[in-house]
């Protein structure tokens, strides 16, 4: 069987029923809407993959809405970092003509670390222990050795 007009038409109202809540998107809907029975739409779905449609249609949606928001997310974060280095810019001009305070300083390690956050930068560094010394302190700790 060939796809027409009409199974298109009905594939395009089995997916938007389902776009609000999935649970609404039923086989028994599409036969009322188009005056079949339950067994024709069935045969329809099977022989045109409407499952296996809606699911790439889904998939394809999401995508395209990730990206945007992803976009969206860039935007701010440059926004941002734009500020964040503004005002680093004039915390530095503002402490070398002796107007910041030396307690204030402490201002400044957070405005950089804000910038390499959002920059996806570590803001804070640990130490990576050698495994075998971590693992004789554990064994230590636990008294699995004999020290």
């Amino acid at each position: 069987m060939r796809e027409n007009l009409t199974h298109k038409e009905a594939f395009e109202y089995y997916f938007l029923l389902g776009v609000d809540d999935p649970t609404e998107r039923t086989l028994k809907k599409v036969a009322q809407k188009y005056n079949k029975s339950i067994a024709t739409i069935k045969h329809w779905s099977q022989t045109f993959n409407w499952k296996e449609r809606v699911a790439n249609r889904e998939l394809a949606i999401s995508k395209r809405v990730s990206q945007k928001n992803d976009l969206k997310v860039e935007a701010i974060k440059e926004k941002n970092l734009k500020i964040l280095s503004a005002t680093k810019v004039k915390f530095i001009e503002n402490l070398k003509n002796g107007m910041v305070s030396p307690e204030r300083v402490a201002d400044l390690e957070r405005i950089i670390k804000l910038e390499l956050l959002l920059l996806g930068e570590a803001t804070e560094r640990i130490e990576n222990l050698d495994f075998e010394k971590a693992q004789a302190k554990i064994d230590e700790i636990l008294g699995l050795t004999n020290t």
